[in-house]
């Protein structure tokens, strides 16, 4: 299901909620919709699976962005993945939590790498959508480092990197938004000119 999200320091909820339809997905489908981070995204909070499906898939332990590692591997023992938009789940943004603060893990990078490997494997046609995720994860992770004043030359190149190798791959996306193959392109065009246009948006809010 959809959720809707309250953040604490705005004061400000926010409702997602789009139309009332259920839809249905094929397997492939979800796993593309999965990697978009748009209308669901792979939080396992807003979900319900059979229980079945966990007698071999475990969430990792000692990992952050733990439902990276497994919810693609759920969704690949599905048959069909249904997506109901009305928001069930209030999911509340508060500073300081596990992923709101200053130490941001690297932990969702893994997780991606993982499933790039994974798609290759089973499902080389859509390997754009994994690669999507690596690109739009490691610029949230960059978000966050101008956020919280992070200065960490070695971990920027890294997601430099990650940015370089999924770029075409984004741009192949064609359930991605033009907006956010912008927000690639202009990240991969130069990070400098990201963090001074990603400050100016900030500071609106």
């Amino acid at each position: 299901c959809d959720k809707d999200q309250y953040y604490d320091q705005k004061k400000q909820f926010v409702y997602n909620q789009r139309d009332t339809k259920l839809h249905t997905y094929t397997r492939e489908e979800a796993l593309i919709k999965l990697n978009l981070m748009e209308l669901f995204d792979v939080s396992a909070c807003d979900k319900l699976f059979e229980k079945k499906l966990f007698d071999e898939i475990k969430f990792p332990l000692h990992k952050k962005s733990e439902d990276t590692f497994v919810m693609y591997k759920l969704f690949d023992k599905c048959m069909k993945i249904v997506y109901d938009p009305i928001p069930m789940y209030h999911y509340r943004q508060r500073e300081n939590s596990i992923t709101r603060n200053p130490n941001i893990s690297l932990d969702v990078l893994e997780a991606c790498l993982t499933q790039i490997n994974f798609f290759k494997e089973k499902y080389p046609k859509i390997v754009y959508a994994a690669y999507t995720a690596l690109a739009f994860n490691s610029i949230w992770i960059y978000n966050s480092y101008i956020k919280y004043c992070v200065n960490n030359p070695e971990v920027v190149k890294q997601l430099k990197k990650n940015v370089k190798k999924s770029y075409f791959y984004v741009l192949k996306n064609n359930y991605l938004s033009t907006k956010k193959k912008l927000i690639c392109t202009l990240f991969y065009l130069s990070v400098n000119l990201y963090k001074f246009v990603w400050r100016r948006n900030e500071s609106k809010y």
